[in-house]
């Protein structure tokens, strides 16, 4: 039998002893309930019946009005109870026919008693007969009522028997459940270790021999349910992963030479473009330098088209190197006491005469005393230089600001310093869809909205990669129309 009938069957089997107790518990809990309301009718009735007794000692002694409309009233509320009284046995419907007899005498007694009266006062002298003929009728109506009472009171040990009753009913029916629920619970239990636990872990340990290179074990088919057919499925995919490892290693070998192709390579073009291209900057400086004789306008013109092409395709080249050293987990990093805040100065003495040459407002803000965080400089300095040369290049009016600061934060287990360095401008800022993207490697979100702007879409993404490699990240906050903050946040080792 397959594993999924067994299943349904025991699925069916539990909804159906699930279903049967729900319904035998919820007729009891009827029961109850009806019992709870026979019992808190009797109940009323009782305490009408309790006034009416007094009532009737009252009016004896006042023979007033307002007694006798009182009595009235409660006998009528004491008849509406008994006539909405509800029943389950035949018991209780003899016993409230009963008092329902002995109501109509009560009501024709007390029309007899009242009938004679003579006023309101009490101390009015009655003759002999006419106590005598109220005390007889008085008797009677009391008797009346005392075999009602006796009457509600069985009503309510007949309630209070019936309620007992359903709840040791629900206390059987909820131990039955739970044996019923136990039977199947450990059926099911049966099946699953039989049927799916034991083959799973088989299954388990041929993962293990499989990933250990044994590919030389296999799994018993067994039979034909849905654990048999996925054995022989795994037999099938471990044979093709064999033939795939076995490709792969040989994809690996090839890669692994082309990785060492790709380092010669790399290194012989540093040295082979590097060197001309220093040579070009350093031979155009000395002409704009004018050492070997005077420039007209457009020689020079030309010269500094050819002196920033040259820096340009310099940045490309360093960009490209550091990046495959990074890739390639080469990333060489020199960590000592570095002060952050001179750092920030450097970066912002070089980078200064661009920003005002655009008119914006730079400002540096640091701690007097210094910021001294142990990393690498020369990669700091790279992260700073990138962060604020792209808010220089990406904000036509407003400012710049660098801020640096120590932040203390309490962690999981202790204390957490930080350095932060942000960078915070007012440009065109960036959407959100553009803000997944913009540490990608060659990634320009401007790129078709500003097609003027240079760049090779590295600068980001290998400043994050520094960062990283530092032990810290970079964290952006963008508003589109309104500028961008970039914050470096490097922990204290």
């Amino acid at each position: 039998m397959k594993i999924r009938t067994k299943e349904r069957l025991v699925t069916i089997m539990a909804l159906a002893m699930i279903g049967l107790i729900a319904v035998l518990i919820g007729w009891t809990y009827k029961e109850v309930a009806v019992a709870n309301r026979q019992r808190q009718q009797a109940s009323e009735i009782a305490r009408a019946l309790s006034q009416l007794r007094l009532l009737t000692f009252e009016y004896r002694l006042y023979h007033n009005e307002r007694t006798k409309a009182q009595w009235y009233a409660v006998s009528n509320r004491a008849d509406f109870v008994i006539a909405n009284t509800q029943t389950s046995i035949p018991t209780q419907d003899q016993i409230l026919t009963g008092v329902r007899e002995r109501r109509v005498k009560e009501m024709r007694l007390f029309a007899e008693l009242t009938s004679g009266e003579r006023g309101s006062r009490s101390d009015a002298p009655l003759e002999e007969s006419t106590r005598l003929f109220e005390s007889t009728l008085l008797s009677r109506l009391l008797a009346e009522q005392q075999d009602n009472f006796s009457d509600v009171f069985r009503l309510t040990d007949i309630a209070t028997e019936h309620i007992n009753s359903a709840q040791r009913q629900l206390l059987f029916v909820t131990l039955a459940g739970l044996v019923l629920i136990a039977l199947t619970k450990g059926f099911a239990s049966w099946i699953v270790n039989h049927d799916v636990l034991a083959p799973l872990v088989r299954l388990q340990q041929a993962t293990r021999e499989i990933g250990a290179g044994n590919w030389n074990f296999k799994l018993d088919v067994g039979g034909d349910d849905e654990l048999g057919r996925l054995r022989r499925s795994f037999n099938a995919m471990a044979e093709r992963i064999e033939a795939q490892a076995k490709a792969l290693q040989k994809a690996l070998d090839l890669a692994q030479a082309a990785n060492r192709t790709k380092s010669e390579f790399l290194a012989n073009m540093s040295h082979e473009l590097r060197t001309p291209l220093n040579a070009i900057i350093g031979f155009t400086g000395t002409l704009l330098m004018k050492l070997p004789g005077p420039l007209n306008a457009d020689q020079e013109k030309q010269l500094r088209t050819v002196q920033t092409g040259a820096n340009h395709l310099l940045a490309l080249i360093n960009d490209l190197l550091d990046l495959a050293k990074i890739d390639a987990g080469k990333v060489e990093l020199s960590l000592a006491p570095t002060d952050c805040k001179e750092v920030i100065e450097e970066v912002a003495a070089s980078l200064r005469p661009h920003a005002e040459a655009k008119g914006l407002e730079f400002t540096v803000t640091a701690p007097k005393d210094g910021l001294t965080l142990r990393t690498d400089r020369r990669a700091l300095s790279q992260i700073v230089i990138n962060l604020v040369n792209n808010a220089i290049k990406f904000t036509e009016r407003g400012s710049v600001r660098i801020r640096a600061e120590r932040r203390e934060e309490s962690g999981s287990k202790a204390l957490e310093i930080s350095v932060e360095i942000s960078v915070e401008d007012t440009g065109t800022g960036l959407r959100p869809e553009d803000q997944a993207k913009l540490f990608a490697a060659f990634s320009q979100v401007d790129a078709k909205t500003r097609p003027g702007l240079e760049g090779t879409g590295l600068g980001l993404h290998l400043s994050q990669k520094l960062a990283e490699a530092l032990g810290g990240r970079i964290e952006l906050r963008s508003e589109y129309g309104k500028g961008s903050t970039f914050t470096l946040v490097l922990p204290e080792r």
